[in-house]
């Protein structure tokens, strides 16, 4: 567990057809725990430690392998001039492509997404 207890707030959640097509429920929701709660780095001496997202970053990104092996989910979160945070999910390829569309995961007939809440 990690010793700083922060969790990244992702605003409003964006994912790409794509992802909602190809990744399960399960999936989405395991790399979206792994945004929010940070990255785990393996140090040198093989050591495995978790480093927080910081509070003040304008823009997080993290990148994981999808199960097929080829695939590389891309997420995002960034924050605009009014403060209000967007969280993206995509395949990286897709990622400049802003014309495939994207959903908001808030919108009641898309998947739920469980949001973990601080302690």
């Amino acid at each position: 567990m990690c010793k700083e207890n922060r969790i990244l707030e992702l605003g409003k959640i964006f994912v790409s057809r794509r992802i909602l097509a190809e990744l399960t429920t399960e999936k989405i929701n395991e790399v979206i725990s792994w945004h929010q709660n940070g990255c785990i780095i393996m140090l040198g001496n093989k050591d495995w430690i978790e480093k927080p997202p910081h509070p003040l970053a304008e823009i997080v990104m993290n990148f994981y392998q999808a199960d097929n092996g080829k695939d590389t989910i891309q997420l995002s979160t960034s924050v605009d001039d009014d403060g209000n945070r967007t969280t993206k999910i995509s395949f990286s390829d897709e990622s400049e492509d802003e014309q495939r569309g994207h959903f908001d995961l808030m919108n009641p007939l898309m998947i739920f997404i469980k949001i973990i809440k601080l302690r």
